[in-house]
């Protein structure tokens, strides 16, 4: 019997975020393929930077911004390891 293959992840929108030890993260998709990034460490002033975004498959790149992000899709969140240590987005 073939295996069913995984549900595609919802287009992402809105806000998503990420509480790591030292900072918050957060993605805000906007409309078309706008997404913006707030990074806000904990004891120091906060940056914010704008790109795009592309899906494929289970993951969704982000480009324009310092670094590229790739997240992948995973029950119910995004995960992205593009800063070293596991990010997990929640939708907000």
């Amino acid at each position: 019997m073939p295996s069913t293959p995984p549900a595609a992840p919802p287009a992402p929108t809105g806000i998503w975020v990420a509480n790591a030890t030292e900072a918050t993260y957060q993605l805000t998709f906007g409309p078309g393929t706008a997404v913006t990034l707030d990074f806000r460490p904990l004891l120091s002033i906060g940056t914010s930077e704008t790109g795009t975004f592309r899906t494929q498959g289970n993951q969704v790149y982000l480009d324009g911004l310092d670094r590229p992000i790739v997240l992948t899709y995973v029950n119910g969140a995004y995960q992205s390891t593009s800063y070293g240590s596991l990010l997990t987005f929640m939708r907000q």
